[in-house]
């Protein structure tokens, strides 16, 4: 499994050349789909906010954390 936040669909060749069953990440482009759906390999898509805004909690967690520094996370999603 490879798990990359944002719009990494372009390295989806690199995931199949690794040989990696499943790849998740946040938006799709079509030619990177295909390439994907033929080496038989599953891809999850969940939205470039989705994909990113748990590493922008857990940045937040770290900060709070080691430097003591308040960190509030403002949910407010796109509408993709």
């Amino acid at each position: 499994m490879a798990i990359v936040s944002g719009s990494a669909s372009d390295i989806i060749e690199e995931a199949i050349a690794k040989n990696v069953d499943c790849f998740i990440t946040g938006e799709p482009r079509h030619t990177h789909h295909h390439a994907a759906k033929e080496a038989g390999m599953n891809v999850i898509y969940c939205g470039h906010y989705h994909s990113e805004k748990p590493g922008v909690e857990a940045i937040g967690k770290l900060l709070e954390k080691k430097f003591g520094i308040e960190c509030v996370f403002l949910d407010i999603p796109t509408i993709v």
